[in-house]
């Protein structure tokens, strides 16, 4: 008889320590479920894996170029006391690597 209770109480406490754990299991999930997305993360758009922002003020045409060289995978040859300048350029929506070169093309027959 004393054994039939002692086993009762085992089963006891293991079935209360496993409903604990479901009860904890439960309370992370229900919490992720009705998390917020922050506030920036609603304001970036989604990239694509070849989509690219352009967000460069007051840099040297140079910069932009290794900028332009890394992105698209070109090499380009150049004297550097040509491009002595600076340049403003911005993309609000992502753009592709064809929209990243010809960008550096306009901005290079503007100066």
């Amino acid at each position: 008889m004393l054994l039939k209770f002692v086993n009762k109480k085992l089963s006891t406490k293991k079935n209360n320590f496993f409903n604990k754990k479901l009860i904890f299991a439960l309370l992370i999930f229900s919490v992720s479920l009705f998390a917020e997305e922050t506030k920036d993360a609603k304001k970036l758009p989604a990239l694509k894996a070849n989509e690219f922002t352009i967000n460069y003020d007051n840099v040297s045409i140079i910069e932009y170029i290794q900028f332009v060289s890394k992105v698209c995978s070109v090499n380009f040859i150049y004297t550097a006391t040509d491009l002595n300048f600076t340049i403003s350029i911005t993309s609000k929506e992502p753009i592709t690597k064809q929209s990243v070169m010809s960008s550096l093309m306009q901005v290079l027959r503007a100066n």
